[in-house]
């Protein structure tokens, strides 16, 4: 049993969560559908119910939740793992039909599927549900309820072993652990989309003890579990620590009693070394990028930042020039409203000054003048209010001035912000063209990266057709052994080598025959054609019949 899973079992991964109005912040659910419809990973979009457009699927889904009651939910996210052993288009069928199946056709639904070559070692698709009858506005799916995940997942099992059959696949998922199904092997941890980049990209990776978000117990005051996580890698990244499960589970495979559990073990050995060949490339691409586009930034930011900086000296040295030019008007207006005020200040002395001179001169004619003043009494008032009073001179030439100061400041105002413009053209045209030289060079730098991943997909694909044809010739290898010699050869390790040697020898037999069988595609695996290697098989089988060497040597 262990073998059996352990060999033609698929990757099973569904992943389900939610957003909700009360637990997420406002847009939260829009963002998601914007970061799974991202153009540089979406292969196709598929829908049902709402908006297939990316951006007419975002604005749906932001009315939906302002639509939505304060505490409900706004979507349920599924991730799930596409098989490998399907193509695009079948993948695109299990996808749809799994889309169908959970929503019975009564509520909206997205599915984007991530298979460009970057991807190509894990396709995959995210799924979006908005449990709302498109009727009755009613709970569908209901998600909300307990073991609604593991619908999810019993659901995903069901119609992509349904597909794998369809399509003649003996390899099926399986939701359950490890322990449940009987298997006596260490589980792998998941590697995420960016622990997968960073290590491509050659970062600086290191573990933290992290807080999860989970209570010890059903105590809301009960203290968070912590996760060791130096202690759990031993100072590993996510993907070594992940090989280094992989190596220890086929190094005990190695060490197993059963000629075909070894044989199998040094089978997959030699796939991996194979596939991490696959795996270094990826990584080199992404470092190409990564390097290539850094570089690329530096150089804008600094042609930016050049020109920046040029443009504020510029502007500066232009204030001081037209300052400068400016500085005899601003001296000749201040000159003269000095001059002004000290004349009128000196008019308003001089009569003040005459009239005190003349009362100390000429007192007598003032005390004959006393008598005569009551019935002169208010005539002179008249005449002093048709007259210029001080205060009104002074503010008349106030006035003046001030309108001469702002005449002369708006007409600083205005050379300055056409100077400003000018440069401010100047410095613009030399932006837009460093930004525009960026620009291209950033798209041929992605043009040369596409041709890159394209190349890589195309070797990856191979690599899986080839795969999955070499390990269905060993599985059938192994039961026409199983058949004919029933138990197990001797277990030194000269005979595994022999065996393999001829598994080899076979292989190149197998390719060199498809490439000169005329050009005819090699058949598919479901069909199970006659291979060079089930020819030696009978050839070597016959042999040991009659008499010859024995097959096992």
């Amino acid at each position: 049993m262990f073998l059996f899973f352990f060999f033609i079992m698929a990757i099973y991964h569904c992943n389900h969560s939610h957003v909700g109005r009360n637990t997420h912040r406002p847009g939260t659910a829009a963002a998601h559908i914007s970061y799974i419809t991202r153009e540089s990973a979406t292969s196709e979009i598929m829908a049902s119910h709402m908006p297939e457009d990316r951006n007419r699927a975002r604005r749906w889904i932001i009315e939906q939740e302002l639509a939505e009651r304060k505490n409900g939910r706004v979507i349920d996210k599924v991730n799930v793992a596409l098989p490998l052993e399907l193509n695009h288009e079948q993948q695109r069928q299990l996808v749809m039909d799994y889309g169908r199946e959970m929503s019975q056709n009564r509520v909206p639904w997205l599915a984007v599927m991530h298979t460009k070559p970057q991807d190509a070692h894990n396709p995959h698709a995210h799924l979006v549900f908005r449990d709302r009858d498109i009727q009755t506005g009613k709970r569908v799916m209901m998600t909300t309820e307990r073991g609604s995940t593991e619908r999810f997942r019993e659901v995903w099992e069901h119609v992509c072993n349904t597909h794998l059959a369809m399509h003649g696949h003996d390899v099926r998922i399986d939701r359950r652990t490890l322990k449940a199904q009987g298997i006596d092997r260490q589980p792998r941890i998941h590697v995420g989309p960016e622990a997968n980049a960073a290590v491509g990209t050659g970062a600086d990776l290191r573990s933290n003890v992290r807080e999860d978000k989970k209570r010890i117990g059903q105590d809301r005051a009960a203290p968070k579990r912590k996760i060791d996580y130096p202690q759990i890698d031993k100072g590993m990244t996510r993907r070594a620590f992940n090989d280094h499960i992989i190596d220890l589970n086929l190094e005990r495979l190695r060490r197993s009693p059963d000629y075909g559990t070894r044989l199998k073990a040094d089978f997959e050995a030699g796939q991996r070394r194979k596939d991490r060949e696959l795996l270094k490339q990826r990584d080199d691409i992404r470092r190409f990028a990564s390097a290539a586009n850094g570089e690329l930034w530096e150089e804008y930011r600094d042609i930016r930042d050049r020109i920046v900086r040029t443009g504020k000296q510029e502007r500066e040295r232009m204030v001081t020039d037209l300052k400068s030019d400016y500085k005899p008007l601003w001296k000749g207006h201040f000159e003269r409203r000095t001059k002004a005020f000290e004349e009128f200040e000196q008019q308003q002395r001089e009569p003040s000054a005459r009239l005190e001179q003349i009362k100390r001169s000429l007192p007598h004619l003032w005390s004959q003048l006393e008598p005569t003043q009551d019935k002169t009494r208010g005539k002179l008032s008249t005449v002093f209010k048709s007259t210029v009073t001080k205060e009104d001179r002074l503010s008349a030439l106030t006035e003046h001035y001030k309108a001469e100061h702002q005449k002369l400041y708006m007409k600083y105002s205005d050379d300055k912000r056409v100077l400003y413009k000018l440069l401010r053209n100047e410095h613009d045209h030399d932006l837009d063209q460093a930004k525009k030289s960026w620009q291209d060079k950033r798209g041929a730098i992605r043009l040369e990266t596409d041709r890159l991943w394209q190349d890589y997909g195309k070797q990856v694909k191979e690599r899986n057709r080839e795969k999955i044809f070499e390990r269905e010739n060993l599985q059938n290898y192994i039961d026409e052994y199983h058949k004919d010699f029933g138990g197990a050869p001797p277990s030194g390790g000269t005979a595994r080598t022999n065996l393999q040697e001829r598994i080899e020898k076979a292989r190149e037999q197998t390719q060199h025959h498809d490439a000169s069988g005329g050009g005819q595609d090699k058949p598919a695996s479901h069909e199970k054609p006659k291979t060079v290697l089930e020819e030696r098989i009978e050839k070597a089988k016959s042999s040991n019949k009659g008499g010859g060497r024995d097959y096992e040597r």
